[in-house]
């Protein structure tokens, strides 16, 4: 009979807030596959090939990227209160914001390996190279990811805890990364000085990779140390919240 209703209580978790994420998730895809479908037209470029795909990645994963950002204003708001009222335990109900950004922190790192894959192969890319090329792209997007997960759950700790003051710096901080972000996607885009061949080269060099993996070890490390504290500090959060009415 506890098994029972222990297999329940997770079978609700999974399907609240994976099901919640996941809308969430396909809602944004869609948004974003109409828009980088007329990006061509909105900045008026004539890209062709390679470039033009990767411009158009680069904006499908960046609007990806924000669904982590954003689910850390609706589990204080909405899912929390929503869960609890439906008789959900306060440890599911951070078992299930765990849940909800892991799935968005690795449905964005699997659209990121599709379009280094493609990226690769219309470059005409292989073997040791594509790795090169490739994997340094990966581990970068899952650091980024990963910190800005681990950034989520300090705000929604800080939403439960003093409402409207946590949200406003929830917005700030926000604010700031989506500027950030997009003015370095501009930049890029707008400069063009730096060509794929110099990249790869330098990716090349046996001292340049040595150094960008111990670069990405200690930052994955870093972000992982964050997400840890992140969750123990929302998960007391959550244990001493009060559902107001």
């Amino acid at each position: 009979m506890e098994k029972s209703m222990k297999k329940q209580s997770v079978s609700r978790t999974v399907r609240f807030w994976g099901g919640y994420v996941e809308k969430i998730f396909l809602m944004v895809l869609v948004i974003g596959a109409v828009y980088v479908l007329f990006l061509p037209v909105l900045i008026n470029e004539d890209m062709k090939g390679t470039e033009l795909f990767l411009l158009r990645a680069s904006y499908a994963v960046m609007m990806e990227g924000i669904i982590i950002f954003v689910l850390p204003f609706s589990y204080p708001t909405y899912n929390l209160p929503l869960a609890l009222s439906f008789g959900s335990g306060r440890r599911e109900a951070v078992a299930g914001m765990q849940l909800s950004n892991l799935l968005a922190v690795g449905q964005n790192l699997l659209i990121v390996g599709i379009v280094e894959l493609a990226a690769g192969k219309m470059a005409a890319v292989s073997g040791r190279e594509f790795f090169a090329y490739a994997g340094t792209g990966f581990a970068a997007a899952a650091g980024i990811l990963l910190a800005i997960a681990a950034i989520g759950q300090f705000g929604a700790a800080l939403i439960l805890k003093f409402g409207a003051k946590g949200t406003a710096i929830y917005i700030i901080v926000f604010a700031l990364a989506v500027f950030a972000g997009a003015l370095t996607v501009g930049f890029s885009v707008g400069t063009g000085q730096i060509d794929d061949a110099e990249i790869l080269s330098m990716l090349l060099d046996a001292h340049v990779l040595q150094m960008i993996k111990r670069i990405v070890g200690v930052l994955l490390t870093v972000d992982v140390a964050a997400y840890i504290v992140g969750y123990l500090v929302l998960k007391r959060t959550v244990m001493r919240y009060e559902v107001r009415m």
